[in-house]
């Protein structure tokens, strides 16, 4: 089967392209802030995310390695994997949070930073990393397998384009055992209980998951 479609039941995995950014900014959105555990205890809502997310779909749809899931009978998109070509942080202005998302992108950027004490990135062009960014599947959806698949369909896009390697932040338990099943090697761990932000510890709250990891793979 070809990379970029792959069926499951009803449901294809495909290529994202930019007339699927509105539909997929609102599944990021609702996923985002009502499933995953830090906007969650941050008390975050989904009008908040909804420009923010449409600027992360707006930017996976032009650099062409992110992918959709569509229910092909109710013609719906049910699973969104964001990717990015990785660029330096300090110069991109796509991923720059509101104020309200600032303790969870301090902890990714802690995160992704990381990598860069890893002797690949000295190696390989930012430009041919793959930055895996936000993952949503609908809820009537779940437990099909449908973000394995995204993922690994990202994964597969990236190398026919090119990409020597993937990395992605994980911020719950599932997330974790995915990126492992898939083959991700862990690189580096930070535990909610000990993360500090502007002299307070954000998520300490935090109880269904202990730590957000990163993880790197080559392709």
């Amino acid at each position: 089967m070809a990379v970029t479609e792959h069926c499951v039941s009803e449901v294809i995995i495909r290529v994202m392209k930019e007339n699927d950014v509105e539909e997929a900014t609102r599944l990021l959105a609702d996923a985002f802030t009502g499933r995953e555990p830090l906007t969650v205890c941050l008390g975050i809502k989904a009008k908040d995310d909804l420009s923010y997310a449409q600027r992360i779909c707006e930017r996976a749809a032009q650099d062409g390695v992110s992918m959709v899931a569509q229910d092909t009978m109710r013609k719906k998109i049910v699973g969104v994997a964001t990717t990015f070509a990785m660029r330096n942080q300090e110069d991109d202005d796509v991923i720059k949070p509101l104020r309200i998302f600032r303790p969870i992108h301090a902890l990714l950027n802690r995160l992704v930073r990381c990598f860069t004490k890893h002797p690949d990135y000295a190696n390989v062009p930012l430009s041919k990393i793959a930055q895996f960014i936000r993952l949503a599947v609908h809820p009537d959806y779940t437990g099909r397998g449908i973000a394995t698949m995204l993922r690994e369909a990202n994964a597969r896009l990236a190398n026919s384009k090119g990409f020597r390697m993937a990395i992605a932040t994980a911020t719950a338990p599932a997330t974790h055992k995915m990126y492992a099943k898939l083959g991700f090697v862990e690189l580096h761990e930070i535990r909610y209980e000990d993360f500090e932000f502007e002299g307070r510890r954000p998520f300490e709250g935090v109880t269904e998951c202990k730590s957000a990891k990163l993880f790197i793979k080559s392709l």
